[in-house]
């Protein structure tokens, strides 16, 4: 997580157990969301990782792959 992040998750045992545990699969949901979103806050003076040819009334999913890939596609959509 922190070479594509660039950060780590801490967390209790008792939590993590419950993400696995968790069989609608929600709990580590919301901690995949969280660590998006601390990641776009990390990104807030750069668009918050959406990419610059994306429409920006749309919502995203951020992410330091999808910011990268399309930096190479610049010419394409989103």
């Amino acid at each position: 997580m922190e070479a594509h992040f660039g950060f780590t998750v801490e967390m209790k045992d008792e939590d993590a157990r419950a993400c696995v545990e968790d069989s609608t699969g929600d709990k580590l949901d919301s901690v995949l969301c969280a660590v998006q979103a601390a990641w776009a806050w990390t990104k807030r003076g750069d668009g918050y990782g959406i990419p610059a040819n994306c429409d920006l009334l749309e919502g995203w999913i951020v992410d330091p792959f999808t910011a990268t890939a399309s930096d190479e596609k610049r010419d394409e959509p989103c």
